[in-house]
């Protein structure tokens, strides 16, 4: 963003959310509320437009928030808005080789963003992109959406998507969704090809580095030594040392 240089804030997703969460499990009061603490939020900003990070959001804010609610603000993908200012970006520094893209399917099935991350991927130097058998409207979930109930059906969706992105012979799959992106880093250990956020790729290709911690702690697996990784970030955190251990046996551990 700074590169590109528009002026704009930022709205962490911790604190405003756009309800989506709650409605997954079922809580359509609590669900509707922060919907309308979001809406209010980012309407205190006065923008011309909203660029949402997580494809879910888009989808309820094109699909159900704008259609329902006095919206005084044009939204779109950051995929989308990226694309659009690729050419203000200084794309010299990597060779980033083949890749191939897993969309996520919530934009491509509902037509909110079906060519943004194909967009940025073309405009990349040094890049060969090799779609998947399966992709646009034919694409398939990467499987999380049944994690929760039916974890076995997930581990079978992962599977079958992840083999064919390896038929592409790519060296990175490129993800869109941060969630795809969790599920499919989990088992990058038994593929030839590294899991990349398209974004982390932009910035790798700009000189920017960022690790992707997720991705490790879960591939180490081992408590003590997350703990001792992430030690600095503990004692600056507000929450209870109990309660930050009992979030990691789920996340990396489970």
């Amino acid at each position: 963003m700074d590169a590109i240089g528009d002026k704009y804030a930022f709205l962490p997703s911790l604190n405003y959310c756009c309800g989506g969460n709650h409605l997954f499990f079922g809580d359509i009061k609590e669900g509707g509320s922060r919907t309308e603490e979001l809406v209010a939020a980012i309407a205190g900003f006065h923008p011309e437009a909203v660029m949402l990070w997580c494809p879910t959001c888009q989808c309820r804010f094109d699909k159900y928030i704008s259609p329902s609610m006095d919206i005084l603000f044009e939204t779109l993908s950051f995929p989308q808005y990226l694309a659009a200012n690729m050419n203000k970006l200084p794309l010299n520094r990597i060779n980033a080789g083949t890749v191939t893209l897993h969309e996520a399917c919530k934009s491509v099935y509902t037509g909110v963003d079906s060519d943004g991350p194909r967009e940025i991927l073309r405009q990349l130097p040094r890049v060969t992109f090799r779609e998947m058998n399966h992709h646009g409207q034919g694409t398939v979930c990467c499987g999380s959406g049944a994690i929760c109930w039916f974890p076995e059906s997930c581990a079978q969706i992962r599977k079958e998507r992840l083999q064919d992105a390896a038929q592409t012979g790519a060296e990175r799959l490129v993800t869109v969704c941060h969630y795809c992106n969790q599920s499919f880093a989990t088992e990058e250990s038994h593929y030839d090809f590294t899991v990349t956020s398209y974004v982390t790729l932009v910035a790798e290709t700009m000189g920017i580095r960022r690790e992707d911690k997720f991705k490790k702690y879960r591939l180490w697996g081992n408590l003590e030594r997350i703990l001792k990784d992430a030690n600095n970030h503990i004692k600056e955190s507000p929450f209870e040392i109990e309660r930050i251990i009992e979030v990691i046996q789920e996340t990396f551990l489970g």
